[in-house]
């Protein structure tokens, strides 16, 4: 008796253990919509005339808009030709309008027992790393500007611009430092000439493009015959 007991004892635990654990299961679901409306109009012309020896045309192709999503093979494409004599031309009309609206509902959804944990979750993955910025102190990590790849590439690109920069002006201060020696030249031999004209014009010539190399000499002599800069 005992024993009959006992087994209708636990039958009634089983079946009443398995009702409550059929009645833990949770549905979680996450509803995203997305609405989208759009509208394109679009008008065009084109015409053409010809003639004995002559002939004119304006327009071509009517060009689809950029945005709205138009339809390349929505609208009216019409007109006539005409012909008389030796003058025929045409004249073209396209014209085309669109709406365009779209309404998409997706609602996914995870079944966990209850008090099991359980998300949904909606992510990006790049395949490659552009560039490090830390938010840190700086301190156990290091120097966060130097370690940032994209900061160096910029660094070394800034510097490799400077560099070119600096060595057009040194290119532009050697070509106008020869001219400023040409001219000095034909100033001295024009001075040693008795040509003074020529030499006081050559003088402020060297001066102008001088780099300060012969600034000194070239003073000293226009001094000495008397002129001014």
């Amino acid at each position: 008796m005992k024993a009959t007991l006992q087994a209708l004892l636990s039958l009634f635990l089983i079946l009443v253990g398995s009702q409550a654990s059929t009645a833990q299961q949770i549905v979680t679901s996450a509803p995203f919509q997305t609405l989208n409306n759009s509208f394109y109009e679009q008008t065009g012309i084109n015409w053409s005339l010809r003639g004995p020896n002559f002939f004119a045309n304006f327009g071509g192709p009517p060009l689809l808009p950029a945005f709205g999503g138009a339809d390349p093979n929505a609208g009216l494409r019409t007109g006539f030709a005409f012909q008389r004599g030796g003058i025929s031309g045409s004249l073209g009309l396209s014209l085309a309008q669109g709406s365009n609206r779209s309404s998409v509902s997706t609602t996914p959804s995870v079944t966990t027992m209850n008090g099991v944990p359980g998300n949904i979750s909606s992510q990006t993955i790049s395949p490659f790393v552009t560039g490090i910025t830390p938010v840190v102190g700086g301190y156990s990590y290091g120097n966060p500007t130097q370690d940032n790849v994209s900061t160096q590439m910029f660094q070394s690109h800034q510097a490799s611009q400077a560099a070119y920069l600096q060595s057009r002006l040194n290119a532009n201060a050697r070509a106008k430092q020869e001219r400023a020696d040409r001219a000095f030249e034909r100033a001295v031999r024009a001075d040693e000439q008795g040509n003074l004209k020529m030499a006081r014009a050559n003088y402020r010539i060297a001066l102008g493009a001088d780099q300060g190399v012969l600034r000194q000499q070239i003073l000293l002599r226009m001094k000495a015959r008397g002129w001014t800069k």
